[in-house]
């Protein structure tokens, strides 16, 4: 009888065409790992077809090309896990860049002797990029981050999130939720943010054909596409919502596509936000950074 690393080798080899097309890049190593480390899979031991409905579904999700994210319904992001399914997107890679960047900012807002830092993390999705900033907060000036999504079952998911990470969060940091429209801001005009991340939609809907089947069939539509005709209004609206509420000395972090991030630069420039674009680990534009006028740190 063989064991499960043998009919997973032989499944790798098998269907090696199908999984290089929905997984670019995965090795049996990589394999092999998912079912030891999230499935909790002994490797040596005896493979029985049937007998274990979570093999059962761990080989049919790999045949229908479900993410390996959400068939663990994990996955790691900066320096932690945190859970994901199809409510959320999965967390990226480049998306780190962007928490570096927004804990240099609080650290420097925290030297110029803030008494008290104020972040808002707009589309938080399973709040990956909120709970990278509790973590990771390195300061005593005492952190408030509002974490806002339109989607009332994604907010779910990051709060279940928040709950499982409770213990590692930096004990001058506070959590809140609100699920509403990054255009309609519920904030009083007065509300003033030190620091705005965001991982807004920002592929056009006519782009669908460049992007990846994998994430046109799992991941949510609302998190990643807006229709050609309301872009570039999107956007004003969005730049004027973050120039109402940016501090005078406080920053804006936005992932974007590096096919329109230079266009955005413009229209937020044209709005009176003073830009700055950053590249990601592949060379290519990625991050859009905002501020009132004046001399980026």
């Amino acid at each position: 009888m063989e064991t499960l690393k043998q009919y997973l080798n032989h499944f790798y080899e098998r269907n090696q065409d199908h999984l290089q097309r929905w997984y670019p890049g995965i090795s049996l190593h990589r394999l092999q790992s998912e079912l030891a480390q999230y499935f909790i899979f002994d490797l040596q031991q005896a493979f029985i077809p049937g007998a274990d409905p979570r093999l059962a579904h761990f080989f049919a999700g790999l045949e229908k090309g479900i993410p390996l994210e959400y068939m663990a319904e994990e996955a790691f992001f900066y320096n932690f896990s945190l859970r994901v399914d199809r409510r959320v997107l999965i967390p990226r890679k480049e998306t780190e860049l962007l928490v570096e960047g927004a804990l240099a900012s609080l650290h420097q807002l925290a030297r110029q002797g803030e008494t008290s830092l104020q972040v808002v993390d707009l589309g938080t999705g399973s709040g990956a990029i909120a709970l990278a900033l509790a973590i990771n907060y390195q300061e005593t000036v005492p952190l408030t981050i509002t974490a806002v999504d339109l989607s009332a079952q994604a907010l779910t998911l990051a709060r279940q999130n928040a709950s499982r990470l409770r213990y590692a969060l930096s004990p001058h940091c506070t959590l809140r939720w609100h699920c509403g429209d990054c255009l309609e801001w519920d904030f009083s005009q007065a509300q003033k943010f030190n620091l705005i991340v965001s991982n807004p939609p920002y592929i056009r809907e006519s782009e669908k054909e460049t992007i990846h089947p994998q994430v046109l069939r799992y991941e949510p539509p609302l998190a990643l596409f807006l229709k050609d005709e309301e872009y570039e209004e999107w956007y004003r609206r969005f730049f004027t919502q973050i120039q109402t509420h940016l501090t005078d000395c406080g920053e804006a972090w936005i992932e974007g596509s590096e096919n329109h991030l230079a266009g955005l630069a413009v229209l937020a420039g044209k709005l009176g936000l003073q830009t700055k674009l950053k590249r990601d680990y592949t060379d290519r534009e990625r991050f859009l950074i905002m501020k009132v006028p004046g001399p980026f740190r």
